[in-house]
């Protein structure tokens, strides 16, 4: 019989997980530490816990909706340019 491992993930790879970035001269830093929205405390990216969730899934977009929302922007720019001038 096998063993059934669970599975850890890591707070750099979970949804609640939000790093801290430093400013540099002309960009960002990325820190080892972050916040966990879910413990409401600050982490190291290597940490593990009970409350750790996958990243969220990417969106998929149809042509038709993408296509829909050209057309609303056209007609907010044209209202916008109506209004302007």
């Amino acid at each position: 019989m096998r063993s059934a491992k669970k599975k850890v993930i890591l707070c750099k790879n979970c949804a609640c997980y939000h790093a801290f970035y430093r400013e540099g001269f002309v960009d960002f830093w990325k820190e080892q530490k972050g916040i966990c929205s879910e413990r409401k405390k600050i982490v190291e990216e290597n940490d593990t816990c009970d409350f750790g969730k996958p990243p969220y899934p990417i969106a998929n977009v149809t042509i038709r909706a993408l296509d829909k929302a050209v057309e609303n922007l056209e007609a907010l720019e044209g209202l916008f340019n109506k209004a302007c001038f």
